[in-house]
């Protein structure tokens, strides 16, 4: 479904097209945020020589799984922002500022964790 099948549906209240407009953007940027959070933490892996064993796989997967719960955020506090303050702190004039602190700190964090474990 295209963003403007999204803005042309039935919905009429401004809130709830805002809100489908920042689900829509958050979504988009996702894989974004995956692969590049991926291709840091294999990094950091790699790097660090560590042996893997079933249950490490285990754990990056549930790692993953937190971090992008962590992503969802964004679009929470602007769906918090929408509902609540009725857009009156327009958090989306600071979503992508939001998207590159996120990104920068979780990448960093995922590859830096990896190369600490030898030392702890």
């Amino acid at each position: 479904m295209s963003d403007q099948e999204i803005l042309d549906s039935n919905i009429g209240h401004k809130i709830y097209k805002e809100l489908l407009l920042s689900l829509c953007w958050w979504e988009k940027k996702r894989i974004t945020f995956n692969i590049v959070v991926g291709i840091s933490g294999v990094t950091g892996i790699l790097l660090a020589g560590l042996p893997m064993y079933y249950f490490d796989f285990v754990g990056i997967i549930f790692c993953g799984l937190f971090l992008n719960l962590c992503y969802s955020v964004g679009f929470l506090l602007e769906a918090f922002d929408g509902y609540y303050f009725k857009g009156k702190l327009q958090l989306f004039r600071f979503r992508l500022l939001f998207f590159i602190f996120g990104l920068l700190g979780v990448t960093l964090f995922v590859f830096i964790v990896p190369l600490l474990l030898p030392v702890i």
